[in-house]
């Protein structure tokens, strides 16, 4: 399931695989790190066996990451290469720009989700664990169908087989006579 939200895109997705016991792998990106446990309770609360695999991915964040600037290395910076490109003689004119790259001078901060974001991404698990969990019945409902239809085959042929040997029986009685 892709959605938006005000800060950035997300995805939400659940991988199951039959198993006899329930495992749980949640797959976060950095920034949802510390919400893992309780993402893994809710796949826990709503399953009771299989290999259950929760993967979440943030892109396109809408929001720009306050940035900070180092003043006082700036400076340091453009005297130490002003001083250079001047000593050397360099005909071509010197751009601010590739101070601003060098280590150290600008610092962006860590994103953080909001309560809004981070409800929607709930309300997302959610919604994909109900989807998986209907998906998971309709593909037990199939599975019964086949497995019903299946048995009344064997059934049938087994009813048949009693037939057959019944009759081979007495046809090997009448030859020993």
């Amino acid at each position: 399931m892709e959605k938006s939200t005000d800060q950035f895109s997300y995805s939400v997705e659940i991988k199951s695989l039959n198993s006899k016991y329930l495992e749980v792998f949640v797959n976060l990106p950095r920034t949802l790190r510390n919400d893992e446990n309780e993402f893994a309770a809710m796949v826990k609360k709503s399953f009771t066996r299989g290999k259950i695999e929760l993967n979440i991915d943030l892109f396109d964040w809408n929001a720009t990451k306050p940035v900070s600037i180092n003043g006082e290395l700036l400076k340091k910076y453009y005297r130490e290469i002003f001083a250079v490109h001047k000593s050397l003689g360099i005909s071509e004119p010197f751009r601010f720009e590739s101070i601003l790259t060098l280590e150290g001078v600008t610092h962006k901060e860590r994103s953080s989700i909001s309560t809004k974001s981070r409800r929607d991404i709930i309300n997302s698990i959610e919604a994909v664990i109900k989807k998986t969990i209907d998906m998971r019945k309709k593909e037990g409902t199939a599975l019964r169908k086949d497995i019903t239809s299946l048995l009344s085959l064997i059934g049938s042929d087994v009813n048949r087989i009693r037939l057959l040997s019944k009759k081979a029986v007495e046809e090997k009685k009448e030859l020993l006579v």
